[in-house]
């Protein structure tokens, strides 16, 4: 990730509007809230992958297709999510709705936890988790450009051996997926755990855009994808004069 707050910014949010609001949250609530945010960390590992809604960005050339040599692939939002084990998020750049989504979060969280604090407050475990996972999508104003759409996937931690694995999960339609082997890669000194998420159906890809810089030309590329049975992607130039 190219944000030094990734994952960190939703979470300074959240402890900001907990400790700016302890007449309306109590503090047993505030340290529920804060205990089952970041008591996660341990055992769970969202694995993301960023995607943009501007298909053709400068920027986004320059940064992530080879200065413009790449390609631009466009996939379906809705053929992915109905395939994958994943949540998918719209990014929020906007601070002030940002705060509004946790505070709202938080109020209506008060009124559950109010009712069943003496008895199993484990039954909020899921909603609490989903919480963080939108805490995840909430990043710094400065990225607005990226449009980002996030997919989010979880590892959990084998506690036996201290290593991550896949446990799977369940699709838009609640179809349950089998997990995947849990591969490593080194960045910067560090291994990092990922997960190579097959996309089964080939409608989930859509359109293809070449970099201003590219080489190929759109009929060798359209071949070539009518040779892999994608004959319905939509294949252009971008439209940056950018040499």
């Amino acid at each position: 990730m190219n944000d030094t707050k990734e994952l960190i910014w939703g979470r300074d949010l959240l402890l900001d509007i907990l400790k700016n609001n302890k007449k309306l949250f109590p503090q047993e609530f505030r340290m529920f809230i804060i205990l089952s945010i970041y008591s996660v960390d341990g055992d769970l590992l969202p694995l993301i992958a960023s995607f943009s809604k501007n298909d053709d960005l400068l920027s986004q050339w320059r940064a992530y297709a080879d200065d413009a040599k790449g390609f631009s692939i466009g996939f379906c939002k809705n053929t992915m999510s109905n395939t994958l084990p994943v949540n998918m998020k719209n990014v929020s750049y906007n601070k002030k709705e940002q705060e509004e989504l946790i505070f709202n979060s938080l109020v209506i969280f008060h009124k559950w936890w109010k009712k069943i604090k003496d008895n199993n407050l484990s039954i909020m475990t899921n909603t609490l988790l989903e919480f963080s996972m939108d805490l995840a999508s909430l990043k710094n104003p400065s990225f607005y450009e990226e449009q980002e759409v996030r997919v989010i996937h979880l590892l959990t931690k084998n506690k036996d051996n201290n290593t991550w694995f896949d446990a799977g999960g369940h699709n838009s339609k609640e179809e349950s997926i089998p997990g995947l082997p849990v591969l490593s890669r080194v960045s910067m000194s560090k291994d990092i755990p990922y997960i190579n998420m097959p996309l089964t159906d080939q409608n989930s890809i859509q359109k293809v855009i070449l970099g201003s810089k590219n080489p190929e030309s759109i009929d060798s590329v359209r071949e070539k994808l009518n040779s892999l049975g994608l004959s319905h992607v939509l294949v252009e130039k971008s439209l940056s004069t950018y040499q």
